[in-house]
């Protein structure tokens, strides 16, 4: 789409009288003044920007206007995708990886890759194209490390997702951190699924002086609390470790 097929679309898809027509063209000739008094790197900042703001067709326009290239597309360790990713927007993260012709090594990452984010910001159906299109594996990414970005977070349905898909056992794990995690997060079902998935113990619930029961103590979690208690068959003598009592 050329940039004067991008500014009819914008009008008539967009607006719907006389004011917001004025208003995108004004906006695209602002946009336009702008960006030709700009160095390519700063286009590339605002470029990343309408990533982030979840703005296809200003990405587009950039990208025509600027002939970016697959090079400028993957700068900064392929910050576009990765924001794309974080941002959950999925048509940006179709576009960018068609348009430039991204391929799996530009998915590939052991830490903070575009996985990684998506999972840390709960888009399920970003992690399941990446891993889908890309046919990434579990060495590709290190799921474990995406695991945890989702554990943290409290997203049940991403964790359940990434243990299926990559067949995430209990020994990709750290135990205690995975339970303690999951505490942090507030959310009772992910940990009822976690503990019953990797078969958790009273000894993983009582590391470091019982961590997650104060935890969940600190953070008035209530229900937390109850259900440490009960799952585990915590006793006084585990309260008064760390002084819940």
């Amino acid at each position: 789409m050329d940039r004067a097929s991008h500014l009819w679309y914008d009008i008539f898809h967009n607006a719907t009288n006389t004011t917001k027509i004025l208003n995108v063209i004004v906006g695209r000739r602002e946009i336009t003044c702008r960006l030709s008094k700009l160095s390519k790197t700063d286009v590339q900042k605002e470029f990343n920007l309408a990533i982030e703001a979840g703005k296809l067709y200003q990405c587009q326009w950039i990208s025509d206007y600027y002939n970016f290239t697959p090079d400028d597309a993957k700068s900064n360790n392929n910050e576009a995708l990765r924001l794309a990713a974080k941002h959950g927007n999925l048509a940006l993260c179709q576009w960018l990886t068609h348009h430039f012709g991204l391929t799996s090594n530009d998915a590939k990452s052991n830490y903070n890759g575009p996985l990684h984010l998506s999972a840390r910001y709960g888009h399920l159906d970003v992690c399941q194209w990446l891993t889908q299109h890309f046919e990434l594996t579990m060495e590709d990414v290190n799921s474990a490390q995406a695991l945890h970005e989702a554990i943290t977070q409290g997203h049940l349905n991403v964790c359940q997702w990434l243990i299926q898909h990559f067949g995430l056992t209990r020994n990709y794990l750290n135990s205690d951190f995975v339970l303690n995690a999951a505490v942090d997060s507030g959310n009772l079902a992910l940990c009822q699924y976690l503990a019953d998935q990797f078969g958790l113990t009273p000894e993983d619930a009582r590391v470091r002086d019982n961590v997650a029961l104060h935890n969940a103590a600190c953070n008035g979690n209530l229900e937390l609390c109850q259900w440490l208690t009960n799952y585990f068959s915590l006793t006084t003598q585990d309260f008064k470790e760390r002084g819940q009592l």
